[in-house]
This record gives C-alpha cells, structure tokens and sequence, in this order.
C-alpha cells in the first residue's frame, strides 16, 4: 500500500512568496518521494471550490490527482500561509489515528511587530501559529532569526523546530553587464510599511541629488496598511519616469527587468527570510541589504549590509554600483530546491522512516 503525503492547498488570491516556495517544495519532494512508495497529493483541510486551489497547487506543482480530505493522508503538510486552515478536522482525525504533521512558520511578524497589520490580520494570525504550533510533530521555521523569535514567544511547541532555509527559484546567471551610468536599481516586493520603499525613495532622491543618472524599478502588488506608500510612489516627480512601478510580474518579467539593472536593493526592516536577497544575486546583480538578523545570516559575495535609513542606503548603493561583481559558482546561492531536499529526512522520521 503506498503512503499518502497530502499537502494543504489553502485558498490564495494571488501568488506570494510563501506559494512559489510551497510550489517548488512539492515538485522537489514529490520526485525523492515517489521512488519509496509515498506520493505527494493536494488535501484541503476543509471542502472548498476546486477553482479555489492555491497557485502552486496549479499545473507544474507536482501535485496530481484530484483533491483529497485530511482522512485519506498518513501525513499532513501546512507548508503555506493559510489561516483558513480547518483545525478542529485536524485535532478531531489525530485524536482518531496517528496522522503526523508537518508545519512551516515563515515569520512572526503580524505578533512581534502588530503595528503594521491591520486588527483582523494580527489576531488571527497570532490564532493560527499557536494551533500550527499545537498540532505539529515537526516545526519547520525559514532563519535562525525566525526560530529565536518563536521561542522567545514561551508559547508551548509540541514538536521539534527545525531551520530549513529557502533560496532563489532562478538560475544561476553571470554578473550583470547592465552600465554603472545610468544606474538601474531594482526591488522585488510587495508593497507593505516594514519593506522599507519609502527609505528606498529617499535614497533614490538622494543619489538623484547627487548628480547620478540612476533609475529605480519597483516590483510588487499593493498589501496591507500601505495606500501611503503606494501613493508616494505614484507621486514622486519622476514617477513613469525613472521611476517604474511593475505590479502583478511574472517571473520572466522580473528576469527581464532585472536585464536593465546593476543592483538591487532589500531595504527592509524586519523579513522572516526574504526571497529577493538570494533571487538577486542569482541574476547576477550586486545587493544592497538591510543589516536585520535573517539577512545576516546569508554572508554572500556581492552583498553589501547597511542601515536600512535613506542616508546609508544611498551611500551603500553607490559603493556597491563602484565595486565589481563577483561570477558566483553555479548553486553557490541557495537554491530554493534545496528546502525541499532538507525537509525530505524531516517527512521521512515524522513517517517513521
């Protein structure tokens, strides 16, 4: 009889950072898994609509078949984001059986930081993580960072946490042969008050000031609490000029935005692991990073750290535009298979393997 993986599809609108890292996490786990007779297949947790199914649960996931209950899996995945998640079903179908879990906590944001979360997001978030954390025999966090915060919380962790970092889904690239004149920056994000654009802006405006010819490219729809900024953007006298703001970009989009560019920047101030550092620098740019703990983690050529304020960031963004770029070996940056290759021993022990 072979053994079921089912991994929880939740219910997206649109494609987030924490779906592409469950998309390329199934397609790694579902090839290592196969040849030992476990398949990996979508479950929801709770009946919904078929054409509700997340983004990585559409073709190319490597999930197949049709979409099963929590009762037809010998192990449950919580992989993503998603606080629609039935936990009562969970709880109730472990009570019954031995059904091992496997959860991920990307951050802890909407708990350490509520400021920048609106009411509704903070509560049922904070709700969330401490269910995931009452029915997991395995917590999976993304940083070491994101770990010390989650212990730090005191809250009651069922199972073992382990660090499983993430990385880029591109392929690795040569340095970029974009001009140092006119400078091309670029961000990769989605539009939130902690993800640092407005101190992006004011580096921008002083570089400008400066006399650089430099023109910065924004990627990334509009989230939570965060008109102001959009609005900031939309204002700024170069707007449509050289200033451009992308929303909803494919990943071809982004590698041929990233064509035009010579360094990116990652201005944040708090992030659980932060997709764009590695994504990046395997396109071949140079990178300008916020000095906050889970990017310190990631000791990189051609990574430059600096306090995230306008001031430094300008200062740390021409230094890196100067300095040369560094031909990176192939996987030298993590690539984001490698999260699922990790995880692998992870699912194999919570089976019993």
């Amino acid at each position: 009889m072979r053994v079921v993986v089912g991994s929880e599809t939740g219910a997206f609108g649109q494609a987030s950072g924490a779906d592409r890292v469950v998309r390329c996490v199934n397609v790694e786990l579902t090839a290592a898994l196969a040849p030992l007779g476990i398949d990996v297949v979508p479950v929801h947790t709770r009946p919904q609509p078929a054409d509700r199914l997340g983004p990585f649960a559409a073709d190319g996931s490597g999930l197949s078949g049709p979409v099963r209950t929590v009762a037809d899996c010998d192990l449950l995945m919580l992989l993503g984001i998603d606080v629609t998640v039935d936990f009562t079903h969970v709880i109730r179908e472990r009570r019954d059986r031995a059904l091992p879990v496997v959860a991920m906590v990307h951050d802890l944001m909407p708990v350490a930081h509520p400021e920048w979360f609106p009411p509704h997001a903070r509560t049922h978030y904070r709700a969330y993580v401490q269910q995931l954390l009452h029915v997991a025999d395995a917590v999976v966090v993304t940083t070491e960072a994101v770990r010390d915060d989650l212990l730090a919380l005191g809250w009651r962790i069922r199972g073992d946490v382990h660090v499983v970092g993430l990385g880029t889904s591109f392929p690795q690239q040569p340095p970029t042969t974009a001009p140092a004149d006119p400078l091309g920056l670029l961000y990769v994000s989605t539009i939130a008050p902690y993800k640092g654009h407005l101190a992006l802006l004011g580096a921008f405006d002083l570089i400008r000031d400066a006399g650089v010819d430099v023109d910065l490219t924004i990627v990334g729809r509009n989230g939570w609490m965060s008109d102001e900024i959009a609005e900031a953007i939309r204002r700024h006298p170069q707007y449509g000029r050289s200033l451009t703001w992308v929303q909803g970009a494919t990943d071809n989009d982004v590698l041929e935005i990233a064509r035009r560019c010579r360094v990116a920047v990652v201005p944040s101030q708090a992030e659980g692991f932060g997709l764009f550092l590695e994504e990046a620098l395997s396109l071949g740019l140079a990178v300008v990073a916020s000095d906050i703990p889970p990017f310190l983690e990631r000791p990189y050529p051609n990574l430059t750290f600096t306090d995230p304020a306008s001031p430094a960031l300008a200062e740390a963004i021409l230094r890196a535009r100067d300095e040369p770029i560094v031909p990176l070996a192939i996987d030298q940056v993590r690539p984001l298979s490698a999260a699922g290759r990790d995880l692998l021993p992870i699912i194999l022990s919570a089976l019993g393997h």
